[in-house]
């Protein structure tokens, strides 16, 4: 309310655009979630209860991301081989899984 009791006046397109907007990345985010299967039930990783060593990786990112995985794979590759430690190796990929 102003000083002297009147009520600014309400920008109806602007308010019709913010609805609409806000429907469109609704949509977009329902259709994306369900081409990419968000929601779908995923089978769990084998471990068959006994302990694993578990490398989370990713296929995409931005620069600085892409390096520490880089570096993670360098490193693995100098780690024991899984039959001389016992320890399967389980790779997580987070653009997949």
């Amino acid at each position: 309310m102003m000083q002297d009791g009147s009520t600014l006046p309400v920008n109806r397109s602007r308010v019709i655009g913010l609805i609409l907007f806000g429907a469109l990345v609704v949509a977009i985010m329902t259709l994306k979630s369900l081409n990419e299967g968000w929601f779908e039930p995923r089978l769990p990783l084998p471990s068959d209860g006994k302990p694993v060593r578990v490398f989370f990786t990713l296929e995409h990112g931005c620069q600085c991301q892409m390096t520490v995985v880089a570096n993670a794979e360098s490193q693995l590759l100098a780690w024991k081989t899984p039959d001389e430690l016992g320890l399967p190796l389980l790779r997580v990929n987070f653009d997949r899984r």
